[in-house]
């Protein structure tokens, strides 16, 4: 189905049943003097006002919601839903020119902009208002809740959940299986303001199996090893060994993470070497 005000470019590649609604533009110029293809895969699904520039690749099952903008370098799998008025493939000035990349099945909601550069693996959930700033990168099935931001040159793992308003400073490391809970902040700056700031910009790591609670604070360069617990409104300061308990401000290891226990009695132990399916880890 073509709706009234189509614009499709003659560079625009598309496959079987094509749904461009009222005033869409597949195949925008960005620049007169580089005009590549744009390649659209079979059943791919284009609302009002959505505008796609050339030189990007979609695959099968696409759909763009209404008034979504996408850019050029972009390559999208199959399965994939932009939400209405999200911008994709921001451009940044920068001498390197990385493809964006979103993995099959991954599913992005409404007002979000993600930054040219960016690679996100299959499966992806992300909230709406999203924003993933230039050169980061996210593993498989792994999801950013409603108003979080991720700055620039961060890696994000694999099956990591950070939920709503979670920020997460630029050049810092999230490994796989890491839960981190609505208002926490991964900063990435000593000085701010400082003459040489840029020369010590450097964000947390956060090992896998981590679990941060809400409203945490975490300091720049700081290194929480693997599958500690971070209790909500700390503030952490100094590296955290592995499988550690830690609260306060500032936060102190109070004990070992398989010495916790549920107080609603629903289970011995909420955290054990058998249920979290992972090794000890030597500190």
């Amino acid at each position: 189905m073509i709706g009234s005000n189509v614009k499709i470019h003659q560079l625009t590649k598309y496959g079987d049943n094509l749904s461009a609604e009222d005033n869409v533009i597949l195949g925008k110029p960005f620049t007169a003097n580089k005009l590549d293809q744009l390649i659209i895969g079979n059943d791919c699904t284009f609302k009002t006002g959505a505008i796609i520039y050339l030189g990007s690749e979609f695959d099968s099952n696409f759909i763009a919601e209404e008034y979504v903008i996408i850019y050029p370098n972009v390559k999208i799998g199959k399965n994939v839903t932009i939400g209405a008025n999200s911008i994709i493939g921001v451009p940044y000035k920068h001498p390197e020119n990385k493809v964006t990349l979103i993995g099959e099945g991954s599913t992005i909601r409404s007002q979000s902009v993600i930054y040219a550069g960016i690679q996100i693996g299959k499966n992806f959930n992300g909230g709406h208002g999203v924003k993933i700033r230039e050169f980061t990168s996210i593993g498989d099935n792994s999801q950013v809740g409603t108003l979080s931001q991720i700055e620039g040159y961060s890696k994000i793992g694999n099956h990591v959940k950070l939920h709503t308003n979670v920020h997460v400073g630029q050049f810092s490391v999230v490994e796989d299986h890491v839960f981190i809970a609505p208002g926490t902040v991964l900063t990435n700056t000593l000085h701010p303001l400082c003459p040489r700031v840029k020369e010590c910009i450097k964000g947390p790591t956060i090992r896998a199996h981590v679990k941060i609670g809400s409203n945490v604070t975490v300091s720049p360069g700081i290194e929480i090893k693997e599958n500690s617990v971070i209790g909500s409104g700390t503030n952490v300061i100094k590296d955290v060994p592995s499988n550690s308990v830690v609260v306060g401000n500032p936060g102190k290891v109070i004990k070992n993470i398989y010495e916790l226990t549920c107080p609603l009695n629903l289970i011995e132990k909420p955290y054990s070497l058998e249920n979290n399916n992972i090794t000890d880890v030597e500190e």
